[in-house]
């Protein structure tokens, strides 16, 4: 395994396109090449304070856009291949929300995860057409407020629709419902399912990152409980045994695979590379 002391507190990382990895940092944006990180700045974009580089997710979209969710600066759009930067608002009443996470789907929609403010969906025309993307709120099941589903960390959407949901605390984040942990959710049907520490081999209710692999997986980063995968074909969701011992309590925060590699970041351990995870 591989450290990398200068990405220490990093937040989020993805990889766009062309295999360049991207790194959140509560000092702004990295690119690492594979062999140099280089800092991009956007400090005069966005809301004044010291929040407005405080990256929390980065995701890249089909378009080739690198979608950056900031503590309280909103979210900001910077397509890869042109470099134009978009500032995207979140609705008034949230204005100042911390945004969490953000996917994107293939029928086109960009899902937008909050602490405070549940779930946004971005929906609209390119923001290279210079059409505003407009944010709505998801209407959450009844039960939302009772398992914390208003202050979510991470989110995806599966191919049948569901939401997944992972809740509690994270960097700088408190759990404000006594109850929280993983849910899968479809907004149709409302089917709902829970799974914490009391029902499933979760050690920690703080579920940080959701990110799915190319093998029918789904990847769940606990903050303070390491790694988990739910696996699709078994319907069954289990502890990953590979797991190095000093990340089996790390304050997980993103998770990248790639190939035989898989890129761990935390809050407390830095930046990881965890090569022949398979």
């Amino acid at each position: 395994a591989k450290q990398f002391p200068e990405l220490n507190v990093s937040t989020s990382v993805v990889q766009d396109q062309q295999g360049f990895l991207w790194i959140g940092t509560q000092n702004g944006v990295f690119r690492f090449d594979g062999r140099s990180v280089n800092h991009i700045a956007f400090a005069d974009r966005g809301a004044e304070g010291d929040h407005r580089q405080w990256v929390t997710t980065l995701s890249v979209d089909p378009q080739q856009r690198l979608w950056i969710g900031t503590r309280a600066a909103g979210v900001f759009v910077l397509h890869l291949v042109t470099g134009a930067w978009h500032a995207l608002a979140l609705p008034a009443d949230v204005a100042n929300a911390e945004v969490t996470h953000i996917v994107h789907d293939s029928d086109g929609y960009s899902w937008v995860a909050t602490h405070g403010a549940g779930v946004l969906r971005a929906s609209g025309a390119s923001v290279d057409a210079k059409v505003a993307i407009v944010l709505e709120a998801v209407p959450l099941p009844s039960t939302a407020d009772v398992v914390g589903a208003r202050d979510i960390n991470s989110l995806w959407r599966d191919s049948e629709g569901y939401l997944w949901l992972g809740t509690g605390a994270a960097p700088l984040r408190k759990q404000n419902s006594r109850h929280a942990g993983l849910l899968r959710w479809h907004p149709v049907t409302q089917d709902l399912q829970w799974f914490h520490p009391d029902n499933s081999v979760l050690t920690q209710a703080s579920i940080s990152i959701l990110r799915p692999d190319s093998h029918g997986n789904l990847w769940i980063g606990a903050y303070g409980g390491g790694l988990y995968r739910y696996r699709f074909d078994r319907h069954q969701l289990e502890a990953w045994p590979a797991l190095p011992s000093a990340l089996a309590k790390g304050l997980v925060t993103d998770i990248v695979l790639q190939d035989d590699r898989l890129w761990v970041s935390s809050y407390d351990l830095g930046f990881w590379l965890l090569e022949d995870w398979l």
